[in-house]
């Protein structure tokens, strides 16, 4: 069956994406036009050209990919993706090695309604240990229940229920998740995943799915976290949320000589923040930088074990 079991990719891409995003400003932050929604088979160009709703009626696409699969190294992008740290240290084999970190709001006029997030950065390792199941659980931390974000396929029932057909390729998929947001915020939803693959690299494209609006169990919401008299944490009243999407990319390098995989990666992501979330303030903006870093660390040194 297409949900008895939960590939890895499709969460752990996606966990990535969510813990280790940034912006860029390469692109007007956002656009009035709705996007076309009778052919979703290519996502991520959906979501890079029309992009993710932030507000009703206010759609903010993705940063342009610096990182592309099937089409050679291109150096001007590979350096402008780098950027300050260079290109040298951006490539050096260390778990220090720079995360390049860039943030951009999104705005409507004197309202902030999100940020345009990219990361950046190399890994050191076979492409195909990035990509195996157990690999991709370790990796990423999956095995641990990261930081209390949970995922979960939904039945081919579910999907009938708001007309979707799984197009039984295993590329594509459909999960429930939780995240929690600095301990203050837990967003839930259906998170639609894309898988596109090639002998250089995988591309996974994905969004919370705007078609599960009107179902009460699947549709996209946010809560606050507060504390009760006693010190419980306790959530709020359910709200609506327009969601957030990006896609992250995992390409290898053309070999420089040395031993082993040159993996570089990119994150680009729209999250639509409610002023409700954090009364207005820079407190998410200001996590992301030390949230990407410590990730990426991480991340390095599970694979450095494991060489």
């Amino acid at each position: 069956m297409y949900v008895r079991s939960q590939p890895p990719w499709g969460r752990a891409l996606l966990w990535a994406s969510l813990l280790i995003g940034t912006a860029w400003c390469d692109r007007q932050a956002c656009c009035h036009a709705e996007p076309a929604t009778a052919d979703r088979t290519d996502l991520a160009a959906i979501l890079t050209e029309h992009g993710v709703e932030v507000a009703e009626g206010v759609w903010s696409p993705l940063p342009t990919a610096l990182v592309r699969l099937g089409v050679g190294d291109d150096e001007q992008s590979l350096h402008e993706l780098a950027g300050v740290a260079g290109w040298d240290r951006f490539v050096e084999d260390a778990v220090t090695a720079p995360v390049t970190v860039v943030i951009e709001a999104v705005t409507a006029g004197d309202r902030r309604l999100g940020h345009r997030v990219r990361t950046a950065f190399v890994l050191h390792a076979a492409l195909e240990k990035v990509q195996g199941e157990e690999a991709v659980k370790k990796t990423f931390g999956l095995e641990e229940d990261s930081k209390g974000a949970t995922a979960k396929p939904l039945a081919a029932a579910d999907l009938s229920a708001v007309g979707i057909e799984p197009d039984g390729s295993g590329h594509e998929q459909f999960l429930f998740v939780e995240v929690p947001l600095l301990n203050r915020v837990k967003v839930r939803g259906v998170v639609r995943a894309e898988k596109h693959e090639t002998p250089d690299g995988v591309q996974v494209a994905w969004e919370f799915d705007p078609r599960f609006g009107n179902e009460p169990r699947w549709r996209a919401t946010w809560t606050r976290i507060e504390e009760n008299e006693l010190g419980g944490r306790i959530e709020g009243e359910p709200q609506p949320y327009k969601g957030c999407g990006g896609v992250v990319t995992v390409r290898k390098l053309a070999a420089e000589g040395g031993s082993g995989d040159v993996l570089v990666v990119e994150s680009r992501m729209v999250i639509c923040e409610p002023e409700a979330w954090f009364q207005g303030s820079n407190l998410l903006r200001s996590k992301i930088p030390l949230t990407s870093q410590e990730g990426v660390r991480v991340l390095r040194r599970k694979l450095a074990a494991g060489r």
